[in-house]
């Protein structure tokens, strides 16, 4: 993109659908035309992906993103392994909840993530204020190891399925501080790289 476009709201947001239609020609013969389905593209100017990333870019909008965290990826493993239970095993997670189902594991049927970014309105704030106040109320139950642990939360404080939904399907826990950031900066790096914006759905799973 060589300049910005002409698009709607804080992250000037344009799209459009394309199809592909061909037909062929051989031994002297030429078929009738064949559509293929309709694809679309999506076109921002996001403010929204940090200073690493251009501020301009095109994605295709007919895909769910997804995001992933290793278990044997050692300077995030603390939060792999959180997220994993969180997913697979919320029953394990604090603070407990019967029938608790963890939004995120689009592929077992559950709902996806949305991203919430914090200064996109006043209600995008509110989200991030009641995440942020909530996480901390269920992090008063927990016992911390030392001061270098962090709590970490699930869904991301970065979503608006995070604890400030108040339906009690998230899960709190410390882990070792420099993995908890470590984990932050790949998520808001992948957020960048991948352009998901304010609202777009994602999924995430844990190997």
């Amino acid at each position: 993109m060589s300049a910005r476009g002409s698009g709607t709201g804080p992250d000037d947001i344009a799209t459009c659908v394309y199809q592909h239609n061909w037909k062929v020609t051989g031994g002297g013969a030429t078929t009738p035309w064949s559509s293929g389905p309709q694809s679309g593209l999506r076109f921002d100017s996001s403010k929204s992906l940090g200073s690493n990333f251009y501020d301009q870019g095109v994605i295709f909008d007919r895909v769910v993103p997804t995001f992933s965290y290793d278990r044997a990826q050692a300077d995030t493993a603390g939060v792999a392994n959180h997220i994993y239970d969180a997913l697979y095993r919320p029953q394990t997670t604090y603070p407990s909840k019967t029938g608790k189902v963890i939004p995120g594991d689009i592929w077992s049927g559950k709902r996806p993530l949305h991203r919430n970014w914090t200064n996109f309105d006043a209600a995008a704030a509110e989200v991030a204020r009641a995440n942020r106040n909530a996480k901390d109320a269920a992090c008063q139950g927990l016992s911390r190891p030392n001061d270098t642990y962090q709590c970490d939360e699930f869904p991301f404080a970065s979503t608006k399925e995070g604890a400030g939904v108040g339906d009690g399907n998230f899960s709190v826990r410390y882990v070792p501080g420099a993995e908890n950031e470590q984990a932050g900066r790949e998520l808001g790096s992948w957020y960048g790289s991948d352009r998901v914006l304010h609202n777009n759905e994602y999924g995430i799973y844990v190997n």
